[in-house]
């Protein structure tokens, strides 16, 4: 039984080890074996395109990271950090997300300072706005 109001600890659950459990995911949810193609299949695009078309070079080469990336974390769910020594101490996705409190708080929070940023942010730009020339730094030279 979970309870999902309460406190996780991290040291409350079992973890064994399994021969081959990393793959398991790519036998249980085969399409998610699309990643790590992709990666590969965008590494080739990457040694395609790089002479010809930098543009699609470049776009592949960042598409082939993001897929080798999420490959070590689809592979790896639901740890995020596996423990060698004592698989229970392992920290598991569950063990590093918040409460359900947590979460409503932060969701006011940033309704409500999210946009005071964005509206700072833009009064910014606008005090700031223009080209810093020679002469404007010559007129205004006692002023801080």
């Amino acid at each position: 039984n979970i309870v999902h109001g309460a406190p996780s600890n991290p040291l409350h659950k079992v973890v064994s080890h399994t021969l081959g459990s990393w793959l398991s995911v790519y036998q249980h949810v085969p399409f998610a074996a699309i990643i790590p193609i992709m990666g590969l299949l965008s590494i080739l695009g990457v040694v395609l395109f790089a002479n010809r078309m930098p543009k699609c070079a470049f776009i592949f080469s960042g598409l082939s990271i993001t897929s080798i990336i999420a490959t070590v974390g689809v592979t790896l769910f639901p740890f995020l950090l596996p423990s060698s020594s004592q698989p229970n101490h392992s920290l598991l996705v569950w063990d590093a997300s918040s409460s359900e409190s947590t979460l409503c708080i932060m969701l006011v929070a940033t309704l409500i300072f999210v946009p005071i940023i964005l509206l700072y942010t833009a009064w910014i730009y606008r005090v700031l706005r223009g080209k810093v020339t020679d002469s404007s730094i010559q007129s205004n030279l006692n002023s801080y």
